[in-house]
This record gives C-alpha cells, structure tokens and sequence, in this order.
C-alpha cells in the first residue's frame, strides 16, 4: 500500500493509527486500469488513505484485500522520506 505524501511525519503515523483502528468500518474500492491491471483503494471518513500496488487479476487484487485486512495490526511501515533504498539485493548463489 502507498498513500499520499506528507509534509511531517506525526502527520503520516496519525493516519497510520487511524487506519489501523478504523479498518473494519473502511470502504475498499476497486478499479481496473485501461491496460487491464486492478487495483483498489482504502477509504476511511470521505478520505482516500491509501492505494494498493497493481494486479493482473480479480482474483490476485482480492487476495491482496484479504491480506490487507488480515495484517494491517501488525505489518511493518517503511519509511522512505530519506529516499534510502531498503531492499538490498539479493546475492547469487554460489555453486
């Protein structure tokens, strides 16, 4: 999930909070792209909170909401206002 930009951080962890504690009561919308990709939106008080990552199929975009509901409590947020790349590669395996 990705959301809108923030100019201050308390700003960004109070929206955090406030998905997490008002998930039950969201709107998801769905959406499908003119190429064909599906992608949803999670609405909480008229307000657009955050936007899923892009999906080849119905089926993976509604494996994507369940997962959503089923983590958001307890999944982990990355932080990338200090635009540091936090995937490192993987290394090749060495025979």
């Amino acid at each position: 999930m990705t959301s809108d930009s923030y100019e201050l951080r308390f700003e960004c962890e109070e929206d955090i909070e406030k998905l997490k504690n008002y998930l039950d009561s969201a709107t998801i919308m769905r959406f499908k792209t003119s190429s064909g990709k599906f992608y949803f939106r999670l609405i909480i008080d008229k307000k657009e909170m955050a936007t899923s990552r892009k999906y080849t199929t119905q089926l993976l975009m509604q494996r994507g909401i369940d997962e959503m509901i089923r983590s958001a409590a307890v999944a982990e947020i990355l932080d990338f206002a200090s635009n540091d790349f936090v995937f490192p590669e993987i290394e090749a395996f060495q025979d």
